[in-house]
Formats: structure tokens, sequence, C-alpha cells
């Protein structure tokens, strides 16, 4: 995103989030953390319209250089959870993704996940769903699921080099990779996790975790099988206050948020 579109993104954001919060209030909070100095505000906004439901936060960190403030806005995730259903149509963006078992998709990543009837987009990854059958891949992998007495039979190639397995919900593989798998997607939870040995025989793992429950969201994995790339969302309603913790890769964030309008 270039700086003049996400400057006039975020100003026209904060154009709707000022004009509501003067309607509705407790849209602007101010952010601290408890164990640094580090300070600043955040904007929270959702609405539901028909069959759109959205919801945005916008974390803005304060720090000063030279004596003057500086204003530091993370518009790389404005929108928090976004989702639209109108058969056979759906999209949504979200960190519970019901797309085909692979080794080489998170479903726990939160990104665009789109579809009509059985067809689909899960960011990079295109895919097709029915009760037989399923296929999902990119440039580089694809993975073929035949659904056959209760078991889901599989196999993927991964560039030039080739994966078979058999499961439901926990699944066994061996080809390029050779191990374990778990599965799971509900309404409010999604457990994903891979252990493995590839074809050097170097252990590997890939996870996701996603559990949703009153006042309380947590979202964490890793984002790459060979780089292990952490990510982790936790965000926990408290009254009117909001304690949010981030991690990603090797940066560590955690916040106590107050409503001030």
């Amino acid at each position: 995103m270039s700086l003049k579109r996400a400057a006039l993104s975020f100003l026209i954001l904060s154009i709707i989030v000022f004009n509501n919060a003067l309607l509705f209030g407790e849209t602007l909070f101010f952010s601290v953390s408890p164990f640094d100095t580090e300070y600043g505000f955040s904007f929270r906004y959702g609405f539901r319209f028909w069959k759109f439901e959205t919801e945005f936060y916008v974390p803005v960190s304060v720090n000063t250089s030279k004596g003057f403030f500086k204003f530091d806005v993370k518009e790389d995730n404005i929108i928090k959870r976004f989702n639209f259903e109108e058969y056979p149509y759906k999209v949504t963006y979200d960190s519970i993704n019901n797309i085909p078992f692979s080794t080489f998709v998170n479903p726990a990543i939160k990104t665009w996940n789109a579809t009509w009837l059985g067809a689909g987009y899960y960011g990079d990854n295109l895919f097709y769903k029915d009760q037989h059958f399923s296929i999902i891949g990119n440039d580089k992998a694809v993975n073929a699921t035949f659904y056959l007495f209760g078991f889901d039979v599989f196999v993927e190639r991964i560039d030039d080099k080739f994966n078979i397995g058999l499961g439901k919900n926990f699944y066994l593989f061996t080809g390029e990779k050779t191990g374990i798998g778990l599965s799971y997607v509900g309404k409010d939870i999604l457990v994903y996790a891979l252990g493995f040995l590839n074809s050097e025989n170097e252990f590997r793992t890939l996870f996701g975790f996603t559990l949703k429950a009153n006042n309380f969201e947590i979202n964490v994995g890793t984002d790459d099988i060979n780089t292990h790339s952490l990510f982790g969302n936790i965000e926990w309603k408290v009254g009117d206050l909001y304690v949010v913790g981030r991690l990603q890769r090797q940066e560590v964030r955690l916040a106590i948020e107050f409503a001030i309008w």
C-alpha cells in the first residue's frame, strides 16, 4: 500500500469513526503497556448492514523525536473481521477458515476467504470442495483429496515432490514429508497442527489455534514451515477495559486499553 493510499484510507476511516463516536461512544481508546513506557491510542468500530458484518481496529503508537510527537499508524490490519454471506456467495476475513486439509496451508492465518458454491480462494490458494472430492493449491503446491468410506485420502505435489496420506481430523502421511497432522474446525474453535520429517530428515512443525469465547479471543500459530515465523493475537474484554496482546515474529506487545470516547 502506497503512503498516499494509506493516508487517504486512514483519513476516511478516521472521519467515519469520529462521526460515529460522537453518536455511540466507546470508539476511541487510550492504550498503555504495563511493562514499558509505550503508549498510544486505538480506534474500534463495528457495524452490521444487510448481510455485511465488519469490525475495524486501528492501533496508533505515540513516540517522541527531538521534542515532537510521532504517530505510528498500523494501517496494514485496519479490518479486524469481515463477513458477508448471501447464498451461494460467502466472503470472510477471519481466523477460522473451513478449507480443505493440506500440509502446506494453515487455516488459522487471518486472510481473505471467498467461496461461491464449492469453489473459492483462501489467500494465494484456490480450492474446490464437495461431498466426494476437494482440491486446494497455488503455483507451487497442490493437494487433491478423495472422501472414501469415511476417510480422507489425499495426494500432494509440492514442487516436484509428492506426499500421500489418510485420515479424518487426524492424519498420517508419507513422502516428501512423513509425519502426522491434526485438523478440526468448529464454529468458535480451530485446531491445526503438523509434525513431520522432510526429505532431508529435518523435523518441522506447523500449527494454528483459534478460540473465540465470550469477551475473549486468541489466535496463534506459525505462518511458515521453514522459518518458524510466529504470529499471535490475544484480546480479552474485562468490563470496560481491553487487554490486548500481539506477537509478530520477534515483536511482542501487551497493552491495556481504556475507553476515552
